[in-house]
């Protein structure tokens, strides 16, 4: 019986919630400072293109970003992919590379399908990190090593027989 790992957090809400809450304290902080330091007729129409610069380009690549997390367990030969109502399975031999994409522990896990998948594999990241990327690194080889047995197995089956 295979035994299956839990990559992701169970608080990642909580933590989408608190950074959402940050980044607008320090958006409005930003024109707060902005009134504050400068006249209106410059103020104004620099508070309207900050804004405008956030909604059309920030605020949709965070949205794809926030829903493409999803809650991710592995175990030696696939991932698992909870996407709310079913279970996604993905092979070891789709995954094209994992990464670690921020400073607060986000990885991302890239298949050849083109297909992104983000989790936060603690809360605590920056504090227990050790615990945190030894885990990435027994993912990374778990699909290094899956990969090689497929095509080895692929390999000895493509061998075509000698004519001796």
């Amino acid at each position: 019986m295979k035994t299956e790992k839990t990559l992701s957090t169970k608080w990642f809400q909580a933590y989408r919630i608190v950074v959402l809450m940050f980044l607008g304290s320090l958006f409005l902080l930003q024109i707060i400072f902005q009134f504050r330091d400068a006249s209106l007729w410059i103020s104004i129409p620099f508070s309207f293109l900050y804004i405008l610069f956030i909604l059309k380009y920030w605020w949709p690549s965070y949205l794809k970003f926030v829903k493409n997390f999803k809650r991710i367990s592995y175990d030696e030969e696939n991932l698992y992919i909870d996407q709310g109502d079913s279970e996604l399975i993905v092979s070891f031999e789709r995954v094209k590379k994992v990464e670690l994409v921020s400073l607060d522990g986000i990885y991302k896990f890239e298949t050849f399908n083109d297909d992104l998948y983000y989790c936060k594999p603690s809360i605590w990241y920056p504090f227990n990190f050790k615990k945190v990327d030894e885990e990435l690194v027994q993912i990374r080889r778990l699909i290094k090593t899956y990969k090689q047995k497929v095509w080895q197995e692929k390999d000895t089956a493509n061998n075509l027989p000698s004519n001796n």
